[in-house]
């Protein structure tokens, strides 16, 4: 996790949450259901923090870029024991169903 914006190049970024002061990390309208009404017409900027509760930050939630390998081998790990799990299956279904 990352302060404000989507972290760095290469960062795959998955969500965008408020950490409010006390630590707890929200939702965007969690967050803005606890702060203080803006001004009509004042301008804001949402990525600049304004309208949050004082003390709030954005957070935002990615994979480090630097752990694209660690989790693609875990990725091709799961799909490679499925594949043979149901290679498997499909063999123990193949000799039942066969006459003789």
């Amino acid at each position: 996790m990352t302060d404000s914006g989507t972290g760095s190049p290469g960062d795959l970024f998955f969500d965008q949450q408020v950490q409010l002061a006390d630590g707890r990390r929200v939702t965007w309208d969690v967050a803005m259901a606890q702060a203080q009404p803006i001004p009509q017409g004042q301008p804001t900027d949402p990525a600049a923090g304004d309208g949050l509760p004082p003390g709030a930050r954005m957070m935002a939630l990615v994979v480090p870029g630097t752990r694209y390998q660690e989790v693609e081998l875990r990725e091709v790990g799961v799909l490679a024991g499925g594949s043979l799990v149901a290679v498997g299956l499909a063999g123990i279904a193949v000799r039942r169903r066969r006459p003789g």
